[in-house]
């Protein structure tokens, strides 16, 4: 037998027990909190205020593009070598194709900060608009398209697309 069998298990021994398992659990607890708040600190935007402060021309300039009935879609295209082709298609209220636009994409991965891309797409015809995105990860990543026309109408969407090679 050993020498703990013979000992009985009073209430101060299981209050230091009790007191133990919860003071491990608590110390876990902080050290996960604090190494959380170091390792991102939450914000998307450099200038929150500014931003935020904006967005009341935010909404006006996404209520003048429902007026104008423009749509947008974007998808990615496999390619041989490993990356892919980022079409982007346009069309006006008719369903006719918008050509003579100014496109930038912003490919973003939602999950880690620092693989963004900006990338400026080329027109290919009827109303579609193209780029060579080379990504460094797989998975989900997030397409803010802006186009611009010359009369200053604007058009800006949101696309989410899968990275597989």
């Amino acid at each position: 037998m050993t020498e703990y069998a013979d000992k009985p298990l009073t209430g101060r021994g299981v209050f230091y027990w009790l007191a133990g398992f919860f003071a491990v659990i608590f110390a876990v607890n902080i050290f996960f909190a604090f190494v959380a708040l170091d390792t991102w600190s939450g914000l998307e935007s450099k200038d929150a205020y500014s931003a935020g402060l904006g967005f009341n021309k935010t909404l006006d300039a996404r209520q003048e593009q429902r007026s104008r009935g423009w749509a947008g879609a974007v998808r990615a295209v496999p390619k041989t070598d490993g990356s892919y082709e980022l079409v982007a298609e346009f069309k006006d209220k008719r369903g006719e194709p918008l050509s003579s636009l100014v496109v930038m994409a912003d490919v973003i991965r939602p999950t880690h900060a620092g693989y963004d891309r900006r990338l400026e797409m080329t027109p290919v015809g009827n109303g579609a608009y193209s780029a060579v995105l080379k990504l460094p990860l797989d998975g989900i990543w997030d397409v803010h398209l802006n186009a611009e026309s010359a009369g200053d109408a604007e058009f800006y969407g949101k696309s989410r697309i899968y990275i597989e090679r």
